[in-house]
């Protein structure tokens, strides 16, 4: 839990990318682990290698597979929505947005809170940018930044200012309300 929160600061502060002699270590120490191998792809795209996240973006389920309960995988599609965007795969993007469909309006958790990934909404917005309907995607990317705020947290609110601006929303901030 502790490395995960420092990766999870360090995603949203700077950059993963440092990590990636440790994440592949852990890697190969744990290679079923589809989390490790999101943070693995985006950690990837961080440091400039577009052609290794998406190889190693493609290995992460998008599903659970029938034999399997992952908790972690809606964290790992959001990572996995952050990196679609970062290296610009609009067919990753594309099958990731539609594998956040089941999860709108809620937060990317795993376990009882151990992380989160930020609002699924965010992480859905990103991907279908990232698939080429920035429109649609910077409405869930302000949806969610509504809903980090109702909920006080504050990183993510952060973040998602920053991700309407890089998708070019003139305003990130949320309309007043009607009336």
């Amino acid at each position: 839990a502790a490395a995960l929160h420092r990766l999870q600061v360090l995603f949203l502060t700077d950059s993963t990318a440092p990590f990636v002699p440790i994440i592949k270590a852990f890697l190969e120490a744990a290679p079923r682990t589809t989390f490790v191998r999101a943070l693995l792809a985006l950690a990837l795209a961080q440091a400039g290698d577009a052609a290794g996240a998406l190889a190693e973006a493609e290995k992460v389920p998008l599903a659970h597979p029938a034999d399997s309960s992952d908790e972690a995988l809606p964290l790992s599609l959001g990572v996995l929505a952050d990196t679609a965007w970062r290296i610009g795969a609009p067919d990753l993007a594309a099958a990731v947005a539609d594998a956040l469909a089941p999860f709108a309006g809620q937060w990317l958790v795993f376990g009882q809170v151990t992380a989160t990934w930020g609002p699924a909404d965010r992480a859905r917005g990103l991907a279908l940018a990232a698939s080429g309907q920035v429109d649609a995607g910077a409405r869930l990317v302000a949806s969610a930044r509504g809903a980090a705020e109702a909920s006080g947290a504050g990183a993510w609110v952060a973040r998602c200012d920053a991700d309407l601006v890089m998708l070019g929303a003139r305003d990130p901030s949320p309309a007043p309300p009607p009336g």
